[in-house]
């Protein structure tokens, strides 16, 4: 039986946000439950995805990265993006 999990995980009480990758098995998704409230931002940089979580007792933003074999990164590239309470979370894969 094939089971659509994107269907099932929204079900769920989660916010959840997904990013196609630029590899055929890559991508970015971050899940929050949705007792706190959650935005996706949009920006241009490949392999990553921004959401801004509010709810706790100070404002987070996860900041999700996918780093396929071969992809060359300039991580000044997310300065912008940095600000107080910023956690970002990488998957780095190496040969």
């Amino acid at each position: 039986m094939l089971v659509n999990y994107r269907i099932v995980l929204k079900s769920l009480i989660l916010h959840l946000f997904i990013k196609k990758g630029t590899k055929h098995s890559g991508g970015v998704m971050i899940m929050v439950g949705k007792h706190l409230k959650a935005t996706k931002t949009d920006i241009d940089l490949e392999n990553t995805l921004i959401s801004d979580v509010y709810g706790l007792s100070e404002q987070i933003r996860i900041i999700e990265i996918d780093w396929p074999d071969g992809q060359v990164r300039n991580l000044n590239d997310l300065r912008p993006f940095l600000v107080k309470g910023t956690v970002v979370n990488d998957r780095i894969r190496s040969s």
